[in-house]
């Protein structure tokens, strides 16, 4: 909780206990914190329309704004990837070094308040990744299961980055080239020393679909000779180690992930896409592809109509994180679709086991945009999302607990 004049995000300098820096912005709570939430941003390969995401907590204001405000009793911490944003570190970070990175975060933020705290409740810890930062979540969920109670995977990028589109694999021999970070580097250095930023802006305005706010982020970032070198050194690790599925890790913690997949994503060949449901949804876990056309770079507005319409699905997605975690607080024992007589408790109970203790939660709202969270319920290994997202139950379940 905090006063009423004081306007989230809060920014800051958020430095881990290797004294690698990283730019960090802080929503607080209205309410006694139920959830904590650390957001990891998508990376450099994350480009749909548009220049791309450097990791870059920016782009994400208003869909974590969004999100807060739906939230009230959630705080939320969103980071940039180290090395991507104002603070430079000693060299560009590979794809493990930032994971570690957020391993070291998670541990500060454990070993603080509210955790630390003896007098209250232990919130929930939740890591939400948007595309690499996806990966990089499951990789801290392996790393820190003991700490980690869900992971959201949005657009995930777990495996066969490169193989998703022709630009994946032309992106990943370029980046491979010995020295392509500095070289990108050095071109932006030089594009800056013969061109104001006015004109600059010109371009990137003709060029690709970004509304004003993001703009003036791609200008800042991109235009960045150390931020360029770093997410374009981060870029080639990407490209080398994402490639099979770590299956035995996200089977074995699936009963807390929730994934959410585009029909179309030039980052997540269908193969991989198809892989990373089945094995959620076969070991207890929620894994669904998004029905309402959400790009994979949801957090950046796309100007559409000859550029006379802005399009922004980052309020759209943050209202489904909101539901998901409304459910993760919704006891049981509280909804008023499971107070049944003894009867029916027992009858419920010879199908699904101790009725008293059913491993999904069902919300005050309509049937049909719920999404199957059981894993005692028969489940396909790919299904489409209701509209408005959430927890999915079958109707025979529901007529019974009527």
């Amino acid at each position: 909780m905090y006063p009423a004049y004081i306007q989230p995000p809060l920014e800051f300098k958020l430095v881990d206990s290797d004294g690698i820096p990283c730019r960090a912005k802080f929503w607080p709570s209205k309410k006694p914190c139920q959830t904590y939430l650390l957001f990891i941003p998508g990376s450099p390969t994350e480009c749909s329309n548009s220049l791309g995401n450097p990791g870059v907590i920016s782009y994400y204001d208003e869909f974590l704004t969004v999100l807060h405000d739906d939230s009230p009793s959630t705080t939320i911490l969103g980071v940039s990837l180290a090395g991507h944003e104002d603070f430079e570190v000693s060299h560009p970070l590979s794809l493990q070094e930032q994971i570690e990175n957020k391993i070291r975060i998670i541990d500060t933020i454990v070993s603080s308040a509210p955790f630390s705290s003896l007098t209250e409740g232990r919130p929930r810890l939740v890591i939400m990744g948007h595309s690499v930062g996806a990966y990089m979540a499951l990789q801290v969920l392996r790393k820190r299961p003991h700490n980690v109670d869900r992971i959201f995977l949005l657009f995930p990028t777990l495996s066969h980055i490169s193989q998703g589109s022709n630009l994946g694999r032309v992106s990943s021999v370029v980046t491979s080239l010995p020295g392509s970070a500095r070289v990108a580097a050095l071109f932006v250095f030089i594009m800056r020393f013969l061109l104001p930023i006015p004109l600059l802006a010109l371009f990137v305005r003709l060029a690709h679909t970004l509304p004003g706010t993001h703009l003036s982020t791609t200008l800042a970032k991109f235009f960045n000779p150390a931020s360029v070198q770093s997410f374009s050194h981060l870029a080639k690790y990407e490209f080398k180690e994402i490639r099979d599925l770590d299956v035995d890790t996200l089977t074995k913690y699936a009963k807390r992930v929730t994934a959410y997949y585009a029909v179309n994503d030039r980052w997540v060949p269908k193969f991989a896409r198809e892989q990373a449901i089945w094995i959620i949804n076969q070991n207890g876990g929620d894994a669904f592809i998004c029905n309402e056309g959400l790009p994979h770079a949801f957090s950046l507005g796309l100007i559409q109509l000859f550029r006379s319409l802005i399009v922004v699905h980052g309020p759209q997605m943050a209202k489904k994180i909101s539901l998901w975690l409304s459910t993760l607080l919704t006891p049981i024992t509280k909804s008023p679709l499971l107070e049944k007589s003894e009867d029916q408790a027992t009858e419920l109970e010879s199908e699904f086991g101790t009725a008293r203790s059913f491993p999904w939660t069902v919300l005050d709202q309509e049937m049909d945009t719920l999404v199957n969270t059981s894993p005692d319920m028969e489940r396909r290994p790919e299904r489409k999302e209701s509209i408005g997202g959430g927890i999915i139950v079958r109707e025979q379940l529901i007529r019974d607990l009527e």
